[in-house]
């Protein structure tokens, strides 16, 4: 799943720059604005790889010790 902006003039389309709002040293976790789209909050899947519940972008080999 993607963010498109394809139905609506360009005008309107939505610019994100997610790098702006986030210390690019600061790690990557559950509840962290999506690095991709900027727009949705990572969380784990199945697989303890942590996944942008709005674009789909997946973080994986991030560490995680089970």
């Amino acid at each position: 799943m993607s963010v498109e902006n394809e139905h609506l003039p360009k005008e309107f389309h939505l610019q994100v720059t997610p790098s702006d709002n986030r210390d690019s040293t600061e790690p990557l976790r559950r509840g962290s604005l999506c690095p991709k789209c900027g727009i949705g909050k990572l969380d784990y899947n199945g697989l303890l790889e942590l996944e942008c519940l709005k674009c789909g972008y997946v973080v994986s080999g991030g560490g995680v010790c089970t």
